[in-house]
């Protein structure tokens, strides 16, 4: 599976299909399902580099919350 290389996490591709998949299964077996977005904004003026270090810190956290089922990926702009 493809990971987007400034983060290190799943691309917008494999995120979207993740979900799909996820949310055909929780109909399926009328399971609850749970998503997390988090909005992380940017400054224009702001280097590309930092904004992606305040992505990686972000996702590290969230990562450190992960149980081995759950899935963290990026959707958006670059």
């Amino acid at each position: 599976m493809e990971k987007d290389p400034g983060t290190g996490v799943f691309n917008e591709i494999i995120t979207r299909r993740v979900l799909e998949r996820e949310l055909q299964r929780s109909k399926r077996y009328k399971l609850e399902l749970s998503l997390i977005l988090i909005a992380v904004g940017s400054d224009p003026v702001q280097d590309t580099k930092q904004h992606a270090a305040r992505i990686k810190k972000i996702l590290g956290i969230c990562g450190d919350a992960l149980r081995q089922q759950d899935v963290i990926g990026r959707v958006g702009a670059n």
